[in-house]
């Protein structure tokens, strides 16, 4: 099992966050459940930097070249998030593609459009190529609870399967030649997927990802009521300082809103079985606390 760090920021004493510490802001400090999590979470032994779901939280080339220099000086291995990029936005990567194979060409590049592989294939073949987990669908509804419904092997398929699972996706996988893919857990599963010899698999914790779109409101919170759930083309970023939990009778999970994207907390005793997986067949999890 090996561990990466997402990061919005170098941290201002250059050292490492202490993530069995942070996990009691994400949890109840005292539930020894907790303890016995931290006790399986191994060393920091890369950094991932970037973002997924919005290009407007991508780091400048400067603060790239930052990262890139922190990275060296530790030893530990640098992962740039790219998320689904438009024309205009490819131009700005490019920028940061440039900047990421002049300082840290042995770099991995997290990609979530087919598009940008293709770019990068042919522009850039010195990095290593994962695909993001915005490429892997599955069942995701919060309003859903299993708990007061039958669950026949033919739904808890249903609910537990996602893209990356599927024989036909692995083999567009193949042709890609990509090696890694990233994922969360499926909220509502009752049973993780089997990792492929074929490729390597990383994991998000302890959050996963409902949904996310261009449209931001947190964007607009700073804009007059009429821009409500419309796009803006300037942004203060003002999710790098406030996250919301979302509170629903009908919903059971733990819901909070980044930005333009609603996560899910796991269970402790999910994110139990995750670090056992892990363990058992060197899988890389991401701890993305710090990021949201």
């Amino acid at each position: 099992m090996k561990l990466a760090l997402h990061l919005r920021k170098i941290p201002a004493n250059h050292q490492l966050p202490d993530i069995p510490g942070h996990l009691g802001a994400c949890y109840d400090d005292d539930d020894p459940d907790l303890q016995l999590v931290r006790e399986k979470v191994p060393p920091v032994e890369r950094i991932y930097v970037g973002d997924e779901f919005c290009p407007i939280r991508l780091p400048a080339p400067n603060e790239l070249a930052r990262f890139c220099r922190f990275s060296t000086e530790r030893n530990i291995g640098l992962t740039l998030l790219v998320p689904v990029l438009t024309d205009a936005w490819m131009d700005h990567c490019t920028a940061l593609f440039e900047c990421l194979e002049k300082w840290c060409p042995e770099a991995e590049v997290v990609v979530n459009d087919i598009g940008t592989i293709f770019f990068l294939r042919k522009n850039h073949p010195v990095f290593r190529i994962s695909m993001g987990r915005l490429f892997n669908k599955g069942f995701k509804d919060p309003r859903l609870s299993p708990k007061n419904m039958e669950v026949t092997p033919e739904i808890n398929n249903l609910l537990s399967e996602s893209t990356f699972d599927h024989t036909t996706f692995q083999h567009v996988i193949e042709r890609l030649n990509v090696k890694r893919l990233e994922r969360d857990l499926m909220p509502h599963s009752g049973r993780f997927s089997k990792s492929s010899p074929d490729y390597q698999t990383s994991y998000y914790f302890p959050f996963g990802y409902i949904t996310t779109g261009r449209v931001c409101r947190t964007a607009t919170f700073d804009k007059k009521a009429t821009h409500d759930f419309a796009m803006v083309s300037k942004c203060a970023k003002p999710c790098n300082a406030l996250s919301f939990r979302l509170k629903n009778d009908a919903v059971s999970l733990k819901l909070i809103q980044a930005g333009n994207t609603i996560f899910y907390l796991y269970s402790l005793k999910k994110l139990n079985g995750l670090l056992e997986k892990a363990a058992e067949e060197d899988c890389r999890l991401i701890y993305q606390g710090l990021a949201i």
